[in-house]
C-alpha cells in the first residue's frame, strides 16, 4: 500500500512538470523559438505523464481493495469449527481459511420414498425428536429427482435452534405432519386383535370384567389406529394382556403414572 501511495506522488509530480513544459512550450512555439516537432514531443510527454498518473491512482485502488481484503469477515454469525491454515501460510484463491457453524438455526437434509414426496409440499410442519426433546420445524426444500444411487427423494428441514440445544451431526427423528386429525379417538395397534378381517378390543365394564368390541378402524398413524366407530369417550379400554383374554374375564385396574392403564385414549 505504502509503494502505490509513493509512486503515486512519483505520478503526480511527473504530470505536474509536463503541466508546465507544455505551458513554456506553447508560449516560446508561438514565439517561434521553438520548432513544431519539439512542441508535438512536448504534448506527447503532458500524455504520457496523464497516463502514468491515472495508472498510479488505480495502483493505489488495487492496492487497497487487497488491503481491506486482507482481513477475513465471516457473512455469519457463529463459532469457528474448522481451521486448516497456519500462521505464516501462503493462500491462494478458492482455498477454504475455515469453517463457520451457526446452529441457531439448523437444516436437517434427508430423504423420503416416492410414495410420500407426492404428498409432502414446502411449508408443511415436521416434529423433530431428539432424545426426550421435541422441535418444530418446517420443509423448505423437495427434490424432483431420487438422490444418486437411492430410491429416497431429498427433502430439507429447516428448524430454529436459538438456546442451540442441537448440534450439528446429531441424529434426530422427522416426523412430518402433512395432515391433522382432531377430535377422534385413536388406539395402539397392539390393543388390536384381528379375527376373520374383523378388529376388536377390549373394553371394561364396572365390574371389571372385559368385553370384547368389534371396532372399525380408519387411518393408521404410525403405530396407531383411528376408531371410527365401536368406541366412545369415557370407556376403559384394555391395554396390558389383550392376547389372554377372554369374554367376560375380570380384570384388574392399575395405575401408572397416576392415571388407570385401562382407560381409552382419546386424541
Amino acid at each position: 500500500m505504502d509503494q502505490a501511495k509513493a509512486l503515486l506522488l512519483a505520478a503526480e509530480a511527473a504530470f505536474e512538470n509536463a503541466e508546465l513544459q507544455i505551458e513554456a512550450s506553447e508560449v516560446l512555439y508561438k514565439n517561434e523559438n521553438i520548432s513544431h516537432a519539439e512542441y508535438i514531443t512536448a504534448k506527447s510527454s503532458l500524455k504520457n505523464a496523464q497516463a502514468g498518473l491515472d495508472g498510479a491512482k488505480a495502483g493505489v485502488e488495487r492496492a487497497q481493495r487487497f488491503y481491506d481484503n486482507s482481513r477475513f469477515v465471516s457473512p455469519v454469525s457463529g463459532f469457528i469449527s474448522n481451521l486448516p491454515i497456519r500462521v505464516g501460510e501462503s493462500i491462494v484463491n478458492g482455498q477454504i481459511v475455515c469453517g463457520i457453524v451457526n446452529s441457531k438455526k439448523l437444516v436437517i437434509r434427508t430423504g423420503v420414498g416416492e410414495s410420500d414426496i407426492v404428498n409432502l409440499k414446502r411449508g408443511l410442519l415436521v416434529s423433530v425428536e431428539y432424545s426426550d426433546k421435541k422441535f418444530n420445524g418446517r420443509i423448505i426444500g423437495l427434490g424432483i429427482k431420487p438422490l444418486p444411487n437411492s430410491a429416497s427423494y431429498p427433502i430439507e428441514i429447516e428448524l430454529d435452534n436459538p438456546n442451540r440445544e442441537l448440534l450439528p451431526g446429531m441424529v434426530v427423528r422427522c416426523h412430518i405432519l402433512n395432515k391433522t386429525y382432531e377430535d377422534v379417538i385413536y388406539v395402539s395397534a397392539n390393543n388390536v386383535i384381528t379375527l376373520y378381517d374383523n378388529s376388536y378390543v377390549y373394553v371394561v365394564d364396572d365390574d371389571n370384567r372385559a368385553h370384547r368390541r368389534r371396532v372399525v378402524l380408519g387411518d393408521q398413524i404410525d403405530r396407531s389406529y383411528i376408531i371410527e366407530d365401536g368406541l366412545q369417550t369415557g370407556e376403559k379400554l384394555v391395554i396390558e394382556g389383550v392376547e389372554s383374554l377372554n369374554e367376560g374375564s375380570l380384570v384388574e385396574i392399575r395405575k401408572m403414572n397416576g392415571a388407570d392403564s385401562t382407560i381409552s385414549e382419546e386424541r
